[in-house]
């Protein structure tokens, strides 16, 4: 018996994913960054998870998988595939002071120097120095060892 979803939109969606997963397969999808663009478009529109989505994650938990560590790995590639997103995101992390200068050129993928072009471009004010509490921590221990 089949799982019944919630609305005919999320099923018509996996219809939608089979379809493009078995072009995919098949090979008369070209590329696999097409694809994931698509189903990113359609997703967007949405701005839900599916029912199958769900599914799929709380199946993982109790086959003994970390349902958090699915989602960041999914998020990673979901990231590694969207470089301005991961530029925005990295802006976006720095401006609210979350991660250093540093971290943010780690974030986004770029070299410390494209970091500081990338803020300046968004009007991003350049911090020097540990501005975060646990970078402040991270450099007083790193101090202190050196003692």
């Amino acid at each position: 018996m089949t799982k019944s979803y919630k609305s005919d939109r999320n099923k018509e969606k996996l219809d939608e994913i089979t379809r493009l997963k078995e072009e995919s397969l098949s090979g008369e999808y070209v590329r696999w960054s097409d694809l994931k663009k698509e189903l990113s478009e359609s997703f967007k529109k949405e701005g839900t998870m599916l029912d199958y989505e769900t599914d799929v994650l709380e199946a993982t938990a109790k086959l003994g998988y970390n349902k958090g560590e699915i989602l960041h790995n999914a998020l990673k590639m979901y990231l590694d595939a969207n470089k301005e997103l991961k530029e925005k995101l990295a802006v976006e992390l720095y401006k609210e002071g979350k991660v250093s200068l540093g971290k943010a050129s780690e974030v986004a993928d770029v070299s410390y120097e494209e970091m500081k072009e990338l803020l300046a471009k968004n009007k991003v004010r350049i911090r020097r120095g540990p501005v975060s509490l646990k970078e402040l921590k991270k450099r007083a221990e790193e101090l202190a060892e050196m003692l």
